[in-house]
């Protein structure tokens, strides 16, 4: 490279021309002044006449004079100067071809030179070579090699609709250099962030030649890089609240929280971090429910546990992120379930058949003590169906009722044992007649055994002993009666499992069976499947094999080398006694890499038959079919 030199033109009787230049640059321009004179040069004694002359930079013709002017030049006669602008190319190189033609003794040119230089290269802008990704909250690191120490720089961060400038930086370096002197403020850019934790930003590097940065030289250089917001950037819970709410006027009235009648409604509001918003509430604990909504307001289902319910609440926001979790303080749930009747009894009394005594037992959840119930008395005769109401009676007491019952009459009595909300539990008990050993209906078509006989059949009041055996006729045939009822119960079709080989038949008269899916299991009818779309149907095997034609493949190995060799190997099947191998001959050679390779043979034949049965137990099923 070269910021000055001379080109001399060919020689005429020991004289010639010679251009002589020096260059200047400009920094901020980007360009080289060249000065210039062209003088006499050659032999120093006498001088020649010289006439036209033609100077060039880069095939430009910056000089020319005619041949009508004429100088008697001698050895440093400066025959003519002058200036002339080149502009660099971007990266700031340039050369300078220089051509110089002369008239020497003659008028017209008739001696040249030329000569190529290379100017020496203009500092010119830098370009940014790295920008790291960063979080909000750290510093940036943006690096770039400096062309002049004299050159200064600004950065600016730009990301949507945020930008900063840094001030000048004067790295006073021609190696490389890492900025790392500004902290990305989170308050600032992750607004412009606010349904993504990342983004994009641009840094762009500007150059200038002095140190008001007030010269720019060349372009902006400019690179891309992310930034994360960081991780403790995330919504917050600001207030959480929990009431009950009962639909049930009566347990409103309580301001309680009962299983089976309390719900729950949550309140909460939340708000984003740094310009995002809230896009979600998660509810957990007593109630387990995610919520699409900016704020909170939720009533969820009944609880049918009781306990203390705790209500937290989280809300995730429009990047995604979770706050921490707030609870409520618990609400007490209150165990409820409706009355139960544990005793109900009456009886005659053995002083006064016509006097009846009447004690009842019953649990109720008292729910702190704002629950209560009563009990309603209500008695029929057994052959009526109007209820006659007696009225209250006291829990787990003797009660004679003032009321003289026949004695010939049997009677029902029901008790009703309702609470505050209206749940009620009810009991029926009876009571016979007198006690007599046998009494019969007048009309002749009713017995009584231990009673009196109220109605047009058999009434036993006694426990009944039996010792011989009962027989139903059916038909004409009378049939045991436990055999009677096993063939009511069960009809053509059904089936029987036992782990007895003893056909049902033997023992069930008149009936017909037969024993069916021997060492077979069974499934159930589906309509939807073919092969199970109707009863009694077959299919399946206890043992299964494989095709292997289009399930598998064997390999084969070929040596790498010259000549190659093919190996089968003998596999499990009688079919088949050995391996074989082909082998090329000694010019062989099989395409591929120089190593080992597999070749794969899609395999035939089938797998030997396999047992699949899965673990099992075996009974006998019969089917009746008559």
């Amino acid at each position: 490279m070269a910021l000055s030199g001379s080109v001399t033109t060919g020689a005429y009787k020991n004289h010639s021309v010679t251009l002589n230049w020096a260059a200047t640059q400009n920094v901020a321009t980007n360009t080289s002044t060249i000065s210039w004179s062209l003088v006499g040069s050659g032999t120093t004694s006498g001088y020649v006449v010289v006439a036209e002359l033609r100077v060039k930079f880069n095939g430009v013709e910056v000089y020319y004079r005619s041949p009508d002017n004429r100088t008697n030049c001698y050895y440093g006669t400066v025959l003519a100067t002058g200036t002339h602008n080149i502009a660099h190319n971007a990266d700031g190189s340039q050369s300078l071809g220089v051509t110089v033609e002369a008239g020497i003794y003659y008028h017209s040119i008739n001696q040249s030179g030329s000569a190529n230089f290379t100017l020496d290269s203009i500092a010119r802008a830098s370009s940014i070579t790295s920008a790291n990704n960063t979080t909000l909250g750290k510093a940036c690191r943006i690096s770039w090699t400096p062309a002049s120490t004299n050159f200064y720089y600004k950065i600016r961060f730009t990301l949507g609709g945020w930008s900063y400038t840094t001030g000048a930086i004067h790295p006073n370096v021609t190696s490389s250099y890492t900025y790392t002197g500004y902290v990305i403020p989170i308050a600032s850019v992750a607004p412009q962030l606010p349904s993504s934790t990342t983004g994009t930003m641009t840094a762009y590097l500007y150059t200038y030649s002095n140190s008001a940065c007030t010269a720019q030289i060349g372009s902006t250089s400019s690179r891309n890089f992310s930034v994360t917001v960081p991780g403790s950037v995330v919504p917050s819970v600001t207030s959480v609240s929990a009431s009950i709410v009962n639909d049930n006027e009566t347990v409103n009235d309580w301001g309680v929280a009962i299983v089976g009648y309390t719900k729950v409604k949550v309140i909460a509001s939340a708000q984003g971090a740094y310009g995002s918003s809230i896009n979600s509430y998660i509810l957990s604990g007593g109630y387990n429910a995610t919520i699409n909504n900016s704020s909170l307001v939720y009533t969820g289902g009944i609880i049918t546990s009781s306990g203390n319910k705790v209500f937290t609440v989280s809300a995730k926001d429009s990047r995604g992120r979770s706050s921490s979790s707030v609870s409520t303080v618990s609400i007490p749930y209150y165990a409820y379930s409706n009355p139960s009747i544990t005793s109900f009894t009456a009886s005659r009394s053995p002083d006064n058949v016509s006097s009846i005594a009447v004690k009842a037992n019953w649990s109720f959840s008292s729910i702190d003590n704002k629950n209560s119930v009563s009990a309603i008395l209500q008695y029929k005769k057994s052959n009526e169906s109007v209820w006659t109401t007696y009225g209250e009676i006291a829990k787990d007491t003797d009660t004679v009722l003032d009321v003289e019952f026949e004695e010939t009459s049997s009677y029902n009595f029901r008790i009703t044992v309702k609470d505050l909300l209206d749940n009620i539990a009810q009991k029926e008990v009876s009571v016979s007649t007198i006690k007599v050993l046998l009494d019969f209906k007048a009309g002749g078509k009713g017995l009584g055994i231990g009673k009196i006989a109220e109605t047009d059949a058999l009434e036993i009041a006694l426990d009944v002993k039996f010792l011989g055996n009962m027989y139903v006729r059916d038909g004409a045939d009378d049939i045991p009666l436990e055999t009677y009822f096993m063939k009511k119960t069960c009809e053509p079709g059904d089936l029987k499992l036992t782990m007895n080989n003893v056909n049902p038949g033997t023992y069930i008269t008149g009936t017909t069976w037969i024993l069916i899916a021997q060492g077979k299991t069974i499934f159930g009818v589906d309509p939807n499947d073919p092969n199970f779309s109707e009863s009694n149907k077959t299919g399946g095997s206890k043992e299964h094999f494989h095709n292997l034609s289009s399930s598998g493949y064997a390999e084969a190995s070929i040596g790498g080398s010259s000549p190659f060799t093919m190996d089968f190997n003998r596999v499990q099947n009688k079919n088949y006694t050995s391996g074989f191998r082909i082998t090329g001959g000694s010019d062989s050679f099989h395409q591929g890499v120089v190593n080992t390779v597999g070749r794969g043979i899609a395999l035939g034949g089938k797998t030997d038959s396999t047992d699949w049965t899965p673990p099992f137990v075996t009974c006998y099923i019969w089917m009746r079919t008559a």
